[in-house]
């Protein structure tokens, strides 16, 4: 008896300078998990992407070189036998775009972060705390499955590893991590270049993650409290060693939250606000607002102060490991297999 095929599922998302990482990186996730499962996985995406997220070149990938109304046509010129699932992680890609791919995709997740878009999707993952079906009503087609809320967080998987793992807080916070994301659109790490390679002036030391396509970055200031970091492929023992965290309030913060890493919230992008105001509401991280409402001395002093608050600290960890336990990817794809 012959035996049947691998499952195919083909994943839409983009990354650049403009975007950042965050769309390919929760869908690498996703598709670690499918592939861990069965599935045979590709992506498609524009060219900008595999350069801003390095890990997306070791996946089959399509890139796409026409305008958007030209890719359901693109892609069913690539993958002549359809596929079982299409996953479409994109802001400028609506119904119209869905629809255009029916004839070819039997069944479409799509993953969004706000309602406002309309979908013609069999499921729509939103993982925004607070979210509610109602929130969707008017953007789904009826029968469409909303998977929304921390509990389907899309983790990379190196994240597993660390589940049983606690954090200790110490008396004062030494160990600083900063990660702005894929992108820093907005020059932020260069900004803060000679902030951090004061130790005496900044008193932590920090480790600054350089993302595929942040800006030139100036050379630092010699020193040896200050690490630059490139193409960082296990951001969870990064994590793990910090003490305290800057950070975008980007897909990033949710994986701070995992390991109970206390942090400073940072919008540098429109869509990051809700995130931002869940971590406030929850007592998962302190939020600074955007890089223009801050003066160098500002910054510093919200470091200073939460790196000498233990128990603001302890209490973070506390709320983060509660708001994200993990197991999102896993919750995902076994929706995905209930659907079928």
């Amino acid at each position: 008896m012959k035996a049947s095929s691998p499952r195919r599922a083909v994943i839409r998302a983009d990354a650049g300078p403009g975007i950042g990482g965050g769309h390919v990186c929760r869908c690498l996730a996703l598709a670690a998990e499918l592939r861990a499962t069965g599935w045979e996985v590709a992506f498609a995406s524009a060219a900008a992407s595999p350069a801003t997220v390095p890990a997306l070149a070791s996946w089959p990938h399509l890139i796409l070189d026409g305008p958007p109304e030209s890719e359901p046509a693109m892609l069913a010129r690539r993958w002549t036998e359809g596929c079982d699932l299409l996953v479409i992680d994109h802001y400028h890609r609506d119904a119209g775009f869905e629809r255009a791919c029916r004839p070819w995709a039997r069944r479409i997740l799509a993953l969004d972060d706000a309602p406002g878009r309309p979908h013609d999707a069999d499921l729509l993952l939103d993982p925004a705390p607070n979210r509610t079906p109602g929130d969707y009503a008017e953007w789904v087609p009826a029968g469409c499955r909303c998977l929304l809320g921390p509990d389907h967080v899309l983790l990379r998987p190196e994240f597993d590893r660390w589940r049983t793992w606690r954090r200790t807080i110490p008396p004062r916070a030494r160990r600083l991590l900063v990660t702005i994301g894929q992108a820093d659109p907005l020059g932020l790490s260069a900004r803060l270049l000679p902030l951090l390679a004061a130790p005496a002036r900044s008193g932590f030391e920090a480790r600054l993650v350089v993302g595929g396509a942040f800006p030139p970055l100036p050379a630092p200031p010699p020193s040896p409290s200050l690490t630059l970091l490139y193409g960082i492929d296990d951001m969870a023992a990064l994590m793990a060693w910090a003490d305290l965290a800057l950070i975008a309030a980007g897909g990033t913060c949710w994986e701070a939250c995992r390991l109970g890493l206390p942090l400073l919230a940072l919008t540098v992008a429109d869509n990051q606000a809700d995130n931002a105001a869940v971590l406030a509401a929850s007592g998962a991280g302190r939020v600074l607002g955007t890089p223009a409402m801050l003066d160098d001395e500002t910054l510093l002093a919200a470091l200073t102060d939460l790196a000498g608050d233990a128990p603001a600290r302890a209490a973070m960890a506390a709320s983060g490991r509660k708001l994200i336990d993990g197991a999102g990817r896993a919750r995902v794809v076994a929706a995905l297999e209930e659907a079928e």
